[in-house]
């Protein structure tokens, strides 16, 4: 019996634990089914450009994933040997085990320094496609409609079993979610939501659209009850920021409105799909 499907999904599973973004989850799995590559092979296989299949060769060269080969004239590059793997999950066991020592003083610190410092406000940071994650977890929790702009769209970095999980609470919640998009999102779109993709209740997920000529949108933004949420996970950074604060949100939500009013009804849009775009 083929495993061969399974097996790549466990691939995938695998790299995600180890923090590796979409697209460096391509480069090393054109790798793994071909050894000693140049950058422009590695480019053409994983479908990743090829100054970006460059950089991230890079740092899964540092990372001890990958290893470069100088020839005469060129330089390839082959993955490691799985004992290098080993080794890094070692390190990520130890490196938790640390954390997990670690947290209860540094909550406490944070949180004294936060409320001393900062009384009204608390700002949190996440890395990784897990920080990610939380943060879309979190604005599960919003008492009142979310608001927000779309920089790509979000089922690149959570993944699609995850983001099915967050769209069905989501509707649990029958909580109207409006955003604005660009021309990024536009771009890159139909890379992830194909023709078989579920689509969602317009009335409840509601786009509009701007031109980057009139805003430019780089990143991910939502604003929800006192939270900015600010995410960033395209070319290999993954973060994330939360900003509580009511007056932060509230200009925000003000912004956002003035913008909303200058944007075009994905209805009216003539790049637009004839049936509403799953959200976020």
């Amino acid at each position: 019996m083929n495993k061969t499907p399974n097996t790549s999904a466990q691939l995938e599973d695998f790299l995600s634990l180890l923090d590796l973004s979409a697209e460096e989850k391509k480069v090393y799995s054109a790798l793994v089914t071909s050894t000693d590559q140049t950058v422009l092979q590695i480019s053409t296989k994983s479908q990743v450009n090829r100054t970006t299949a460059y950089r991230i060769l890079e740092r899964l060269k540092s990372l001890g994933l990958v290893e470069e080969i100088i020839e005469a004239n060129r330089i390839k590059y082959s993955k490691s040997s799985s004992d290098r793997l080993r080794l890094l999950v070692q390190q990520h066991q130890a490196r938790s085990r640390q954390l997990n020592q670690l947290l209860p003083q540094v909550t406490s610190f944070i949180n004294q320094v936060s409320a001393s410092a900062l009384p009204g406000t608390k700002v949190l940071f996440y890395r990784g496609q897990e920080g990610i994650r939380q943060m879309a977890w979190n604005n599960l929790k919003c008492r009142n409609p979310l608001v927000g702009f779309t920089y790509r769209p979000y089922v690149e970095i959570v993944g699609e079993k995850f983001i099915r999980d967050w769209l069905d609470r989501w509707l649990e919640k029958k909580m109207v979610l409006r955003d604005i998009y660009s021309d990024t999102y536009l771009e890159v779109r139909d890379q992830f939501y194909h023709k078989e993709t579920v689509l969602y209740d317009p009335k409840i997920f509601i786009s509009r659209y701007i031109s980057s000529g009139v805003l430019n949108i780089t990143h991910q933004m939502d604003i929800y009850d006192n939270v900015l949420a600010i995410y960033n996970w395209h070319e290999g950074e993954i973060f994330g920021v939360e900003i509580h604060n009511d007056k932060v949100a509230q200009v925000q939500k003000q912004i956002f409105e003035i913008v909303w009013k200058m944007a075009i009804p994905e209805s009216e849009l003539k790049h637009a799909r004839q049936t509403p775009r799953q959200s976020p």
